[in-house]
């Protein structure tokens, strides 16, 4: 049995600020992005009081990390106020600093709330499996959801063909899609790893989103692609465990970078969380 999504998040401490993190195994050579932010954001939580939930997380990569080796996790007190408490993390490997984040917390307030409804329909139990969800697929679309199946410790559904088999086909489609995510094995009642995981599924994909209208998916030896910077705000409390509906586009790109965002919503249709990243996009020169 491989290492679940707790497994993941669940950090050893080695002072009172500083907490060492793993790579799931199997995984891919580099660290995932969704993984450095979700540590991260679970050592930050760890020094925070009780009852303070994340608000946000605002992230800067800055190298990559080997998943063959530990992450230390650095967290520093920025602010402790009555209504606010803030921590900036630093992941480190060796002598280099992998990746910055900082992260806000608060208790819940009385205030006006409002949001907007979502026009996608939420029947979450007639999408299929993945597997039966992509029969109809270009057999490199199935390679692909397999093996990122077995190196990300997250459940997936597709409630159509993703745009990336468009792709393969010789399409080039709309820079949006849209899938249902969730952790593959069942977490504890502890709202901050809940939290945590929605965090770290936030990351799937997202960047590919940009890539479509391009003819290009990521792995194409023409492109270089990587994430610059994450942002997670956090508007409701939901169960990582449960399926989450992820959309996601792309309403720019240019400059050799793209601009994406990510709406999370579960079952209800609530606003679970909102995310942005930009990212480099290039392409090899003919």
């Amino acid at each position: 049995m491989g290492t679940t999504l707790a497994d993941v998040l669940s950090l050893d401490q080695e002072d009172g600020r500083t907490f060492r993190g793993h790579s799931p195994v199997p995984s891919p050579p580099r660290v995932f992005g969704g993984q450095l932010v979700a540590q991260a954001l679970a050592a930050a939580g760890r020094t925070v009081p009780a009852g303070r939930r994340p608000h946000s997380l605002h992230a800067h990569f800055l190298h990559p990390g080997d998943t063959a080796l530990p992450l230390t996790y650095e967290v520093d007190d920025v602010h402790d106020g009555g209504a606010l408490t803030l921590r900036h993390v630093v992941a480190v490997q060796g002598d280099r600093s992998l990746f910055r984040l900082v992260a806000s917390f608060g208790e819940p307030r009385p205030g006006p709330a409002h949001e907007l409804p979502s026009p996608v329909p939420r029947a979450f139990e007639a999408v299929p499996a993945a597997e039966a969800g992509l029969a109809g697929a270009e057999p490199s679309t199935r390679r692909w959801a397999a093996g990122l199946r077995a190196v990300i410790p997250l459940d997936l559904r597709f409630p159509a063909l993703p745009p990336r088999d468009a792709v393969v086909r010789g399409e080039r489609p709309a820079p949006r899609q849209r899938i249902l995510v969730r952790a593959a094995d069942p977490l504890p009642d502890d709202p901050l790893l809940h939290a945590c995981a929605i965090a770290y599924a936030s990351d799937l994909l997202l960047l590919s989103t940009a890539m479509l209208p391009h003819g290009l998916v990521m792995g194409d030896p023409r492109v270089h692609a990587v994430s610059f910077d994450h942002s997670v705000w956090f508007h409701a409390a939901a169960r990582a465990d449960d399926w989450l509906d992820d959309e996601m586009e792309s309403e720019w790109a240019g400059d050799g970078r793209a601009l994406c965002h990510g709406r999370l919503r579960d079952a209800q249709g609530r606003l679970v969380a909102t995310v942005a990243q930009e990212g480099a996009l290039r392409t090899a020169r003919a």
